[in-house]
C-alpha cells in the first residue's frame, strides 16, 4: 500500500514539473498568440447592413426614402 502510494506521489510530481516546462515553449507561445489575434471583433453582425435593398446598393443608402433601412442609415431621411 504505501509502496503504490509513493509511486503515485513520484509520478505525479513528475508530470507537475514537466508540464510547465513544455507549455514554455516558443511554438507553443506563438500558436497561443495566433490564436488569440483570431476574431477580435466583439459583434462582428452591427457590421452587416440593415436591409437587403441597400445591402445590394452597396450601403449605400444615404439618400434612400421609404424604407424602413433609413432610421439605420440617415435617422434624417423621414
Amino acid at each position: 500500500m504505501k509502496k503504490g502510494i509513493r509511486i503515485a506521489l513520484v509520478v505525479s510530481l513528475l508530470v507537475a514539473l514537466t508540464v510547465p516546462a513544455f507549455s514554455q515553449t516558443p511554438q507553443m507561445i506563438d500558436a497561443l498568440a495566433k490564436w488569440k489575434r483570431s476574431g477580435q471583433a466583439a459583434m462582428p453582425f452591427l457590421r452587416l447592413g440593415a436591409g437587403a435593398r441597400t445591402m445590394g446598393m452597396a450601403d449605400a443608402a444615404l439618400a434612400l426614402r421609404g424604407d424602413p433601412a433609413t432610421l439605420f442609415y440617415n435617422p434624417a431621411g423621414l
